[in-house]
């Protein structure tokens, strides 16, 4: 293989790479009951986070509650998540510290490419 050859091969890669990472779930995917898109709290929103006495102020939308591991969640949920069903929804969340009880910043997973 040439050198030029090489390294078209490589840039195809690296952009290959970078362009599933921009659309790869940056946590564990996620099954919610419920999404809530904001921008207002709703009262299963405020529900939630006064029981965990987080402020209104630090949510951040989209919000998933209610939500389970896609990957390995817990055994009491194994046969139970089916989360094709709605309302429920597979997301990708940024801040998942709550165990479940809440997530921020949720996403579809896949999220869905739109044209540029």
């Amino acid at each position: 293989m040439s050198n030029r050859a090489f390294i078209s091969a490589f840039v195809a890669i690296v952009i290959a790479s970078t362009t599933t990472a921009q659309y790869a779930c940056p946590s564990i995917p996620l099954c919610c009951q419920q999404v809530v898109n904001g921008p207002s709290i709703t009262p299963a929103v405020s529900n939630v986070t006064t029981s965990l006495d987080i402020s209104n102020a630090e949510v951040i939308f989209p919000v998933g509650i209610s939500c389970v591991p896609i990957r390995d969640p817990p055994a009491e949920y194994i046969l139970l998540v089916v989360c094709s069903e709605s309302p429920k929804k597979q997301v990708c969340c940024a801040e998942n510290n709550w165990g479940g009880k809440i997530a921020f910043g949720c996403f579809p997973d896949p999220p869905i490419e739109t044209a540029k």
